[in-house]
């Protein structure tokens, strides 16, 4: 039987190839029949270096837990003209297809509440036993679905860059520039800034993370599922670019005033953190508002509709409210108001934290103060 694929063999141990779905340098993936059944075949070099070598092992782990509909398996492992292949059930497409099928368009609110419940559950279940992914992106998410009126179902697919940390181990794995050359897991646009910082700077510094690497990929996602755009776009050739994303200072969130609430930016910026102990676990995102509170009970961001500066930016003729991840200027306010001897309202908290900026000049340029309100608001109350 000749190949549909130039090159590449009909069947494989019975899987049937009907056509190639994607591929890169570590390896490639196929849709394939067996027994009138749809499969994914999944085939890499056997003495391959990506990743950590645990693709197995994670399977096996959550296979054992396969009445969790969210979590993703391989049915069968073989190694075959010495290629090692991974073979799973078919689900349907990949969130980056879906996206790109639907042109990018904005989700609702309650579209992007449920995939971010569905997506916390799962990485519930990895980082509870030391799991991390750490390649969490579109085209690692697929979508299950009966047919168009059903529920969509969410599972994270492609253990290839994850890894198991040892229980014995301190909660934090550290990686180099030399490391990462060897391991290689992620993608860049999805992974945290500090990590980017190790692959694009000439520094050899290591770097730590933990679950935190997951997480920050999540708030990318739900953001790109607001906007309908990536937020970061690495270049493969432009390293003086890149180096300057890895270090961005700011976000944006396009502000619209029916749309933009506080529990959502809550949430973004909750995820969104440089600093890994601004970031909340997964245990405390399953707790915030957004993905609790009754969607009509929703505040809107309360910011008012003025060109100032400081407020919101005028890019390509939007709108964007601006959120500020810079190291020395993040709060973890409910931890503040903890340490506080007499109690005080959250808005209270910022106000102090705004007066004591200013007096100590940490900053020359006006920052929108996440959450509560905007600094011109701050200053204009404090000064009456």
């Amino acid at each position: 039987m000749a190949s549909i694929i130039s090159g590449e063999e009909a069947e494989i141990n019975g899987y049937i190839i009907e056509k190639k779905l994607g591929g890169g340098a570590y390896g490639k993936t196929y849709l394939c029949i067996k027994n009138n059944k749809k499969y994914v075949l999944k085939k890499t070099a056997t003495l391959n270096s990506h990743g950590n070598g645990m693709e197995k092992d994670i399977s096996d782990h959550f296979k054992e837990k396969n009445s969790y509909d969210n979590l993703f398996y391989y049915i069968e492992i073989f190694d075959y003209k010495g290629n090692k292949y991974f073979v799973s059930e078919y689900i349907g497409y990949s969130l980056s297809e879906y996206l790109y099928l639907n042109h990018h368009k904005c989700w609702e609110i309650d579209e992007i509440i449920n995939f971010a419940n569905q997506m916390i559950h799962s990485l519930y279940l990895f980082h509870s036993d030391l799991i991390y992914h750490r390649d969490i992106k579109p085209g690692n998410i697929c979508i299950k679905q009966e047919n168009e009126k059903s529920q969509k179902i969410y599972i994270i697919i492609d253990y290839g860059s994850g890894i198991i940390q040892q229980k014995t181990e301190e909660k934090k794995i550290t990686i180099n520039k030399t490391e990462y050359k060897d391991q290689q897991f992620g993608t860049s646009m999805y992974l945290h800034p500090k990590i980017n910082e190790v692959i694009f700077s000439v520094k050899e510094e290591a770097e730590f993370y933990n679950e935190n690497i997951d997480i920050w990929s999540l708030g990318l996602i739900c953001l790109e599922l607001f906007t309908g755009e990536q937020l970061f776009k690495y270049e493969t050739n432009n390293w003086q670019n890149n180096q300057k994303l890895a270090k961005e200072e700011e976000y944006l969130i396009p502000f619209d005033k029916k749309k933009t609430t506080v529990e959502f930016v809550q949430f973004i910026d909750s995820m969104l953190q440089y600093e890994y102990d601004f970031q909340l676990k997964i245990e405390e995102l399953k707790t915030l508002d957004f993905l609790n509170k009754d969607q009509k009970k929703f505040k809107i961001f309360p910011i008012e509709i003025a060109k100032k500066k400081g407020k919101y930016k005028i890019k390509d003729d939007k709108e964007y409210l601006i959120l500020n991840f810079r190291k020395d200027l993040n709060f973890h306010y409910d931890q503040l108001l903890k340490e506080k001897e007499k109690k005080v309202s959250k808005e209270e908290l910022i106000k102090e934290i705004f007066i004591e900026l200013n007096e100590e000049e940490l900053f020359t340029e006006p920052v929108l103060i996440p959450l509560i309100k905007t600094e011109d608001n701050l200053y204009n109350e404090n000064n009456k």
